[in-house]
């Protein structure tokens, strides 16, 4: 009686522990399992995490959520039974969850949202970051805009250094018209060409040459310096010509060119400041008290770069236009004015980095005659037409009234 009692204790425990075992399988089973029942519904879902532009998926697998119904694959349309990603409403097999450009699954690593479409951090950083203008790669982090430009701030430190010295730039800076961009300390202490403004140094503009008369000339400016009479004369012959096909007619058979350096043209014009670059000298020939013939002698400073002494030709023929038709002791304003006009007319007829330079010198020299005069000119012959400004050159001293 006893022991029956006992095997009848142990059948009740082994039936008690398998209904035990049914209703622990019917909580926990996933998917996978075929039929209607409850383990349809289990799925194991990814958690996503969102921060800005990015979504973070991890595997979240130890983690169970109970659904409330089946889950549709919004890309195959099948149901979920497994793993599932849900987002914006919407369920996904992780294998169905893909990056909208390349197509590969994105539900195991980090993604981007745009647009409602979903990237992965190549394909967006591709399409839609910002790309350094140094390395040409996307920008993912912190970074530097510098005059709209974005870099990679290890690219900044190389791309932002002193023209001169090669350091970084930290802190204050001057940059000339070229873009070369410097401490502002050197300022005072550098050297600087005459005719180009550049700080000279063995890297930016392969040295300098010294004329005897203390002027600096850069590597650069003097590859096309002109130092030799026959050039010199070439070139008055060719922006005679241009001055011609702009209407400025200068009918006079001989112009004597003389090539000289800065002391002899500061004796030649009694002005001992380094501004003048050329000099015209008006002579007119009497006989028996009677004029029968003018001379003229142009003076330039030899060893300018060559769209320079252009600029220098250009403005002393001007001279010579108005000594033969205009008044005489016309307005200072006026006359330098009209010169340095020409000079503009005549560098606009080419094209060269180094014609922008000078023509933005003409456009901003501060000088009251030279600067002043050349913009007064300039406004007059907008307004009016050069025929109008020839016209206003021969037949009065003075500008009109608004100019």
């Amino acid at each position: 009686m006893i022991s029956s009692i006992s095997a009848y204790r142990k059948f009740l425990i082994l039936v008690i522990m398998v209904a035990l075992a049914g209703a622990i399988s019917l909580s926990t089973g996933t998917a996978d399992q075929a039929g209607p029942s409850a383990r349809d519904r289990v799925a194991d879902k990814l958690s996503v995490s969102v921060a800005g532009d990015s979504v973070s998926v991890a595997d979240s697998s130890n983690e169970k959520s109970q659904a409330t119904g089946p889950f549709i694959c919004d890309y195959c349309k099948d149901t979920i039974r497994g793993q599932y990603i849900e987002i914006d409403g919407k369920y996904y097999h992780p294998i169905h969850f893909l990056c909208h450009e390349c197509g590969k699954p994105i539900a195991h690593t980090s993604f981007y949202k745009k647009d409602g479409h979903y990237f992965c951090a190549d394909c967006y950083a591709k399409l839609f970051k910002e790309r350094c203008a140094l390395c040409g790669e996307p920008i993912m982090d912190n970074h530097v805009i510098f005059e709209g430009t974005h870099y990679h701030d290890s690219c900044f430190r190389k791309v932002h250094v002193c023209a001169l010295c090669g350091e970084f730039i930290d802190g204050p800076y001057i940059e000339d018209f070229w873009g070369n961009k410097y401490h502002a300390y050197h300022r005072d202490k550098a050297p600087s060409c005459d005719y180009c403004g550049r700080f000279i140094s063995d890297e930016l503009t392969g040295g300098a040459v010294e004329y005897d008369d203390g002027r600096l000339i850069c590597g650069l400016c003097y590859a096309s310096a002109v130092s030799e009479r026959p050039a010199a004369e070439k070139i008055l012959l060719e922006t005679r010509d241009r001055l011609d096909r702009l209407g400025i007619h200068i009918v006079h058979p001989e112009i004597r060119l003389h090539l000289v350096d800065r002391h002899k043209l500061a004796e030649i014009t009694r002005h001992a400041d380094n501004r003048h670059m050329g000099h015209t000298r008006f002579t007119r020939v009497e006989e028996t008290g009677r004029p029968t013939s003018m001379e003229f002698d142009i003076y330039i400073l030899h060893g300018m770069p060559r769209y320079y002494f252009t600029m220098i030709a250009a403005h002393e023929l001007m001279h010579v236009w108005q000594f033969i038709n205009a008044p005489d002791s016309n307005d200072a304003s006026l006359c330098e004015g009209s010169c340095n006009y020409a000079s503009y007319l005549v560098l606009k007829t080419y094209s060269a980095p180094e014609i922008d330079y000078l023509i933005h010198n003409l456009v901003n020299d501060q000088d009251e005659i030279y600067g002043e005069g050349f913009r007064r000119v300039k406004k007059f012959a907008d307004d009016r037409g050069l025929t109008e400004w020839l016209a206003l050159l021969r037949s009065s001293r003075h500008f009109p009234e608004g100019y």
